[in-house]
């Protein structure tokens, strides 16, 4: 309370009353602020987590990124939650597996001696323990002889996206990353990019169409990872044991067709209409451009699908 502006009595009498009033005053804005307090020491202690309890962290050097991250998020989201940094600190200690514990036992003694607090102090002793300060140039070696395989598409991204921010280059320029994207697929994939009409310049797009050709494409990372080296791996049914029409050109078609025989198989036994044998090439392609819209023209770009394209209106 300011007492400045106050006009003081003449006569001692007055003066005190006016101090007793002061006083009183005072007396209630101290209950009020104890009250308010109060309240929010309960709020604290009553609010609830919001983040699930980390798993313990039991000492492998693989798993200290992780666990880190998810101890960090905790305290700092559910801190209040937890309570008084005493308790923050023993919550971070109660994490860990017995064998860990027994490590920073020493570190945590001292803290009980001094009575010093401090979370965030004991997780980065941890990290000195099992934080490997060399990480991110591994990754970048990692990143460099990181290849494709027989993986998919949708199985090789998320692994070059994780190796890349361990490694620090997600900073790269846009082409630098697609320049060492591109390094690490295989031949499919490589041949599949060859065949666009145009390429997007910037990294993320040029994942996007990755991602897309992947979908579009199938799952498999290779079309020679089953052994068979005729198998296009875009296709969406199982046609092992299927009789399939083989690939011809025009004019023998238009022979054929001259002679009486089925268009489709050159049988002379019945019409096209009645024969068994599934046209799956072009069935498959007209299923395929039907689906793939503006990707029409890149699949006119490869020799064996404009062969098939023109055998659909023989």
């Amino acid at each position: 309370m300011d007492t400045q502006g106050i006009q003081w009595a003449t006569t001692a009498e007055q003066r005190e009353a006016q101090l007793l009033a002061i006083v009183a005053g005072l007396r209630s804005q101290v209950q009020e602020l104890q009250v308010q307090q109060q309240q929010q020491q309960q709020r604290r202690t009553t609010r609830r987590q919001v983040l699930p309890q980390p798993d313990s962290f039991t000492g492998r050097a693989k798993e200290w990124d992780t666990w880190s991250m998810a101890m960090t998020a905790k305290l700092r989201i559910d801190g209040d939650a937890i309570g008084s940094p005493e308790a923050q600190f023993y919550f971070v200690y109660s994490s860990l597996a017995s064998r860990v514990q027994s490590l920073v036992l020493p570190f945590v003694r001292q803290a009980q001696r001094n009575e010093d607090w401090k979370p965030l102090a004991l997780l980065e002793h941890l990290q000195r323990i099992y934080d490997d300060p060399n990480k991110a140039k591994k990754a970048g070696q990692r990143l460099i002889e990181l290849r494709q395989g027989t993986m998919g598409i949708g199985t090789y991204l998320p692994q070059f996206e994780k190796v890349l921010f361990e490694a620090g280059a997600d900073a790269w320029p846009d082409n630098a990353k697609i320049t060492t994207l591109v390094s690490g697929l295989n031949r499919d994939s490589r041949q599949r990019i060859n065949g666009q009409l145009s390429l997007p310049a910037d990294y993320n797009g040029f994942v996007r169409m990755l991602q897309t050709l992947g979908n579009y494409f199938g799952t498999t990372g290779s079309s020679h990872s089953n052994g068979n080296k005729n198998a296009m791996e875009w296709e969406p049914v199982k046609a092992a044991k299927a009789r399939v029409a083989p690939a011809v050109s025009r004019e023998q078609r238009q022979a054929w067709r001259d002679k009486g025989k089925c268009v489709r198989c050159g049988s002379a036994k019945h019409w096209v209409k009645d024969c068994d044998v599934t046209a799956l090439e072009a069935e498959l392609l007209l299923y395929r451009l039907q689906e793939a819209g503006n990707w029409y023209r890149y699949m006119l770009a490869d020799q064996w699908i404009r062969e098939q394209w023109r055998n659909l209106f023989i």
